[in-house]
């Protein structure tokens, strides 16, 4: 927390000393979708790391061409999943599933905050992010796997899990970011994303112990605005 505030103090030192901000549009507005590596702290002997996303709308304010500022509404799944486990029975049982696998999706409302500080000149340039995140909780489902002597089956359905209502992530993230003309631009950002709180207390739940969420992918963002 004391990073992102000292970065957000530089971001305004810096922009006293800015001479020309007439050549460039404040305002950007964008979309994305960034395919994530889902997992949790306190992991049980089972528990992997599972594919999740985010994705959403943008809004970024230029306060000069290397520095900006942006929010945006995201919609994230989150979670974690089991390896398949083998089922091993005495005797054998057409009824009885031989292996299992279970999948935690998380889902979340998302308000970003975050500053940018861009490296270079010209179509391509390089970039750095930090910051905040509140994750406001929607609901968990969860989806079975199971697997028999002749088939498999798959089910999912919401669960009465009750996780923590809000929680806030910091965010790191380096990219590129390459201009396509005066008024489009895409960026490309790795991002890791890490909760501050655990999803739980540790006693409401049993098949999601308590632990905190990670997320690291890929953020890929197109946005209307930019240099003229």
């Amino acid at each position: 927390m004391k990073l992102l505030i000292y970065f957000l103090l530089s971001i305004l030192t810096f922009k006293a000393f800015t001479q020309d901000n007439s050549q460039f549009n404040k305002f950007q507005f964008g979309i994305n979708v960034s395919p994530d590596y889902s997992f949790k702290t306190y992991r049980s002997f089972y528990e992997r790391p599972k594919l999740g996303y985010t994705t959403g709308l943008n809004a970024c304010y230029q306060l000069n061409r290397r520095i900006s500022l942006e929010t945006g509404l995201q919609y994230s799944n989150k979670g974690c999943q089991t390896e398949t486990i083998d089922i091993v029975l005495n005797e054998p049982d057409p009824a009885v599933p031989n292996q299992a696998k279970y999948i935690y999706n998380l889902h979340f409302i998302d308000i970003p905050l975050k500053a940018n500080l861009y490296y270079g000149s010209g179509k391509s340039r390089f970039f750095t992010s930090i910051g905040l995140t509140t994750n406001f909780y929607i609901n968990e489902t969860q989806t079975n796997i199971f697997t028999y002597p002749a088939r498999r089956e798959r089910e999912s359905f919401i669960t009465d899990a009750d996780l923590r209502k809000v929680n806030f992530s910091p965010t790191l993230s380096f990219g590129f970011d390459y201009q396509i003309n005066a008024q489009n631009h895409i960026r490309f950002e790795p991002t890791i994303r890490f909760a501050l709180l655990n999803v739980t207390d540790g006693a409401s739940l049993i098949n999601l112990p308590s632990g905190k969420l990670f997320n690291a992918g890929l953020n890929i963002s197109y946005y209307l605005g930019g240099a003229k």
